[in-house]
């Protein structure tokens, strides 16, 4: 039986459905549960090796949240608040070969870090970061 993790991220988009697609294109990711609700209300589970993390259209309800509102960074004019870290298992120049090619925003090529991991950073779409990782082995203090 697989469990899923104890908690996950949820990322929310203006354009949500876009997100879905291209976040499949560049990055691997696989859509699980996808629910089109009243509006343009979307919500989605989004897999890749044993993680996953929720996609959610963006959420404006007084009610539920106050004064509180859930925005895409495209809506803050490229704000974000976290950074999401995926650990690769294999495959990181690919992936971000992959990435490259479907239009995400490279800030950082992938390079070797003193930690044992090789790493890249880049915005998706809407202008979430994005950190991908490899582990490669410690390179000696």
């Amino acid at each position: 039986m697989t469990t899923r993790p104890t908690f996950a991220p949820q990322l929310f988009y203006k354009v949500p459905l876009d997100a879905i697609e291209w976040l499949q294109a560049a990055f691997g990711f696989e859509p699980g549960m996808v629910f089109e609700g009243p509006g343009e209300s979307v919500y989605c589970e989004m897999t890749f090796e044993n993680g996953y993390f929720m996609l959610s259209s963006e959420w404006r309800d007084p009610e539920q949240l106050g004064t509180a509102t859930m925005l895409s960074p495209r809506s803050l004019d490229g704000t974000n608040t976290q950074t999401i870290a995926v650990e690769l298992p294999y495959g990181i120049d690919e992936h971000y070969a992959q990435a490259r090619r479907a239009g995400a925003r490279i800030l950082q090529e992938p390079a070797d870090q003193f930690h044992g991991a090789r790493t890249y950073k880049c915005l998706d779409l809407e202008g979430h970061l994005w950190t991908f990782s490899q582990e490669i082995g410690a390179q000696g203090v």
